[in-house]
C-alpha cells in the first residue's frame, strides 16, 4: 500500500484525464481577474430559463435585484458572472460584501467599509500604472486619501484587545517540575489557556452619515472614470436567524436606494418567502433553481472537454450513474459537482475507465457515513423525520411521530441541530419553523420522495 502512495504515476490517465476536473469553487469568485474569468467562461452554464433575464441584469442602473435559490444552486457564481460583466464591459465599479453570523449585525457598515477598502486598492493600482497622473489628481488636488483613510477608521472604530487565561487540570497530573530560583512547582498536569479578544466600538451611523459616505465614495469612483456602482450582498445560506438578516434589509433602505448604486442581494428561498413583507425593497427577483438532467450532464460535460476536448460526460459516466448522481442531489449544482469529483476518484483508484454506478454509490455512502459518525441518533432521527416534512415547529405531532421524540426533546435537538448548520429556522408570527437545509436534504430524506 505505502509503495503505491509513492508512485508519481497519473491516476486519471485511465480515465483519459490529468486531474479531476471536478471543483466546486465558485467560477468567477475573482471577478476583477479578467484572465481567469474568461477561463472560467468555457465552464459556465447559464440555466435556459434565465438567458433572457442575463442579459438584462448588467446593464440595469440605481436597481436592487434579489437573486435566491436553495444552497449550492450556484446563484453566487451567477452574481459573480453579473460583476465580472459590469465591471469589465460595462464600466462599473463592483464590490462584494458576505454577510455572516459575525457580522449581520453591523453589515450597513460592512459594506461601506468594503467599498472604501476597495475604492483604496483600485486606487493603488492606477497609481503603480500611472503614477503622475494619478497622485496629482486624486490625492494631492482633491485630498481623496485623506477622506478615504478618515472614513476606515471610523467604520472600523475603536477596538480594545482582552486576554482571559483558563486553566483545567488533567485527569493524571502527578508530575511536577521545580523551577530552579523562582520558588514555585509548576504542575504539568495543568493546562492553560489563553483566549484573546477584540472587541471593536463601532460608529452607530445616521441616515445622513450613511447618505454623505454613500456620496462621498460614489463622486470619487465617477472621477476615476466608472458610470456608477453595483454592490453584491451575499447573504451566507447557512445564517441560523433569518430574521436578522430580514431586519438588516429594512435598516438599510437608505443605502439600497441611493442614486448611482446597483445592488445585487444573494440570499436563500427563506429571504424570498418574506417578499410581501420587504417586496418594495427589490425591483427585480431572479429564482436560480437545481438543474435539470439534461443541464447537469451539460455542467460536467463542459468542466471535462476543458481539459480533454475528445472525451464527454457519456464516455466518461455510465447513463445510471448520471442518474444516480442527479436524483439524488436533486440538481443542486454543488451537490451533483462534489459527487461526481468523489466517484471519479472512486472510479480512478478502481483503474476503471468509466464512472459505473457503484462508484457513485460508494461515494454517496462514504458521506452518509461520515455525516452519521458526526450525529447523535436522536439528531439522526429528528432530521430525518423534518426531511420529509415542509417548515415545521417542535410541537408538530407529525414530526413528533416521524421521529419518535417529544416535544420538548425535539425543541432542544433542533436548536443545536440549527447552530450545527443542519437545520436552517424561520419565524412566522410567534412561531418559530424548522427545515432541513438543502445541503443536507438528500442524505436524510426517504427514497420515495
Amino acid at each position: 500500500m505505502l509503495e503505491s502512495l509513492k508512485s508519481t504515476a497519473n491516476r486519471y490517465e485511465v480515465l483519459g484525464i490529468t486531474e479531476n476536473p471536478f471543483k466546486i469553487s465558485p467560477l468567477f469568485r475573482d471577478f476583477h481577474n479578467r484572465k481567469l474569468c474568461e477561463n472560467h467562461e468555457k465552464l459556465l452554464v447559464i440555466p435556459q430559463e434565465l438567458e433572457k433575464t442575463m442579459q438584462i441584469l448588467p446593464i440595469i442602473k440605481d436597481r436592487r435585484a434579489l437573486v435566491y435559490g436553495c444552497y449550492g444552486v450556484g446563484k453566487t457564481s451567477l452574481t459573480d458572472l453579473i460583476l465580472y460583466l459590469c465591471y469589465h464591459y460595462h464600466n462599473r465599479f463592483c464590490v462584494r460584501t458576505i454577510v455572516t453570523e459575525d457580522n449581520v449585525s453591523r453589515a450597513i457598515n460592512e459594506v461601506l467599509l468594503t467599498l472604501c477598502f476597495d475604492i483604496i486598492e483600485e486606487i493603488t493600482t492606477r497609481t503603480i500604472k500611472k503614477p503622475g497622473d494619478f497622485v496629482r489628481k486624486y490625492f494631492i488636488n482633491q485630498r481623496h486619501g485623506d477622506l478615504l483613510l478618515t472614513s476606515i477608521a471610523r467604520l472600523i472604530g475603536p477596538y480594545v484587545e482582552k486576554s482571559q487565561s483558563t486553566s483545567k487540570k488533567k485527569r493524571n497530573p502527578t508530575v511536577k517540575a521545580q523551577v530552579a530560583g523562582l520558588g514555585f512547582a509548576y504542575d504539568i498536569g495543568t493546562e492553560i489557556e489563553i483566549r484573546k479578544e477584540i472587541q471593536s466600538y463601532v460608529e452607530v451611523l445616521s441616515i445622513k452619515a450613511i447618505g454623505k459616505y454613500m456620496s462621498d465614495f460614489h463622486k470619487i469612483v465617477q472621477e476615476m472614470g466608472y458610470k456608477d456602482i453595483v454592490i453584491f450582498i451575499d447573504e451566507a445560506d447557512h445564517l441560523g436567524d433569518i430574521e436578522v438578516f430580514l431586519k438588516m434589509l429594512t435598516r438599510a433602505r437608505e443605502i439600497l436606494f441611493s442614486d448611482g448604486y446597483t445592488f445585487f442581494i444573494a440570499g436563500s428561498p427563506e429571504i424570498a418567502r418574506h417578499t410581501e413583507s420587504i417586496g418594495s425593497i427589490f425591483d427585480k427577483t431572479i429564482f436560480v433553481s437545481p438543474a435539470s438532467f439534461e443541464s447537469m450532464k451539460e455542467v460536467l460535460d463542459k468542466r471535462i472537454r476543458a481539459q480533454n476536448h475528445s472525451l464527454s460526460v457519456t464516455k466518461l459516466f455510465t447513463k445510471e450513474s448520471l442518474e444516480i448522481i442527479h436524483e439524488s442531489t436533486k440538481g443542486v449544482r454543488k451537490q451533483f459537482i462534489r459527487l461526481a469529483e468523489n466517484a471519479m476518484d472512486i472510479a480512478a483508484t478502481d483503474n476503471s475507465s468509466k464512472i459505473k454506478a457503484h462508484h457513485v454509490l460508494e461515494a454517496l455512502n462514504e458521506t452518509k457515513d461520515k455525516i452519521a459518525f458526526t450525529l447523535k441518533d436522536n439528531q439522526i432521527k429528528t432530521l430525518k423525520g423534518l426531511a420529509n416534512l415542509d417548515f415545521t415547529s417542535s410541537s408538530s405531532k407529525e414530526l413528533q411521530k416521524l421521529s419518535g421524540l417529544s416535544r420538548s426533546s425535539l425543541s432542544k435537538i433542533l436548536r443545536n441541530l440549527t447552530d450545527l448548520g443542519y437545520v436552517i429556522k424561520e419565524k412566522r408570527g410567534n412561531k418559530v419553523l424548522y427545515a432541513v437545509s438543502s445541503a443536507y436534504l438528500p442524505y436524510f430524506e426517504s427514497k420515495k420522495n
